[in-house]
């Protein structure tokens, strides 16, 4: 019973730590193309 137990809670935590790794890994993508975008305008605005 315990084992059962044990194995549904692992698969009711584990997509939540899933989900939060792949919103990690959005903001640093979004944090990166900001900074690349930033990047570009001050060289644009600098010719």
């Amino acid at each position: 019973m315990n084992a059962i137990f044990n194995e549904i809670l692992k698969t009711l935590i584990r997509p939540k730590q899933e989900l939060k790794d792949s919103v990690n890994i959005n903001n640093q993508m979004l944090a990166f193309v900001s900074s690349k975008n930033n990047i570009f305008r001050v060289f644009v605005q600098g010719q």
